[in-house]
């Protein structure tokens, strides 16, 4: 049973729940990554995009569809955790269809956030 256990602690590894903080502009990457499209629309809202499959006994058909209308404030603005529930569970980018909270937020590239939210003031400090 040990050596099976440890095999076992060298393959897995625990999984991580729960949201994190984003900005929009994180979103946006994040979602590019997963190969979704952004549309700006009117007020301040954005349409995402999807490639859709169809299969009928001899042809798979692909075409790209409307799946979800979010607000988008603004790029420098954070996501509330609430609509990043919302989001990943419409395009199915949650742990029930296989995309457990590291890997949606490892696709995005992350400054940490500190460093973004004093970047000005870091800027200045090094350049004395």
């Amino acid at each position: 049973m040990e050596a099976v256990a440890a095999w076992f602690r060298q393959r897995v590894e625990p999984i991580t729940r729960g949201e994190s903080q984003v900005t929009y502009r994180e979103l946006r990457q994040i979602l590019i990554s997963f190969k979704f499209r952004l549309e700006p629309l009117k007020n301040r809202k954005v349409a995402i995009y999807g490639l859709e499959t169809k299969r009928t006994l001899f042809v798979k058909k692909r075409r790209e569809k409307r799946l979800l209308v979010f607000n988008w404030p603004g790029d420098g603005r954070t996501v509330p955790i609430s609509q990043i529930k919302l989001l990943r569970q419409t395009l199915e980018l949650c742990e029930e269809h296989g995309v457990p909270s590291d890997v949606f937020y490892e696709k995005g590239v992350r400054i940490d956030r500190f460093i973004n939210d004093y970047r000005i003031v870091l800027r200045k400090l090094a350049s004395r």
